[in-house]
């Protein structure tokens, strides 16, 4: 069980886990983020530019996003 994932099922059926890369769409801009925390109401992650983390923080609650979708 060492290898074992806490898995969320968004509203809009994507499943995502903690050092997931997403996209993630507010009203004002479109990010992709590493996640590193997620929960019921909220994800947070490290936000990715050009394929580089860039040390900037992205934290919202799901009720301000528009959309959420996994990179694979």
């Amino acid at each position: 069980m060492e290898n074992a994932k806490k898995i969320y099922r968004l509203s809009n059926g994507e499943l995502v886990s903690i050092g997931d890369l997403v996209r993630v769409e507010t009203k004002e801009e479109i990010q992709v983020i590493k996640v590193n925390a997620i929960e019921e109401a909220f994800i947070s992650g490290i936000i990715i530019l050009n394929g580089e983390e860039v040390g900037t923080s992205f934290d919202a609650y799901f009720s301000e996003l528009r959309d959420v979708k996994v990179i694979k």
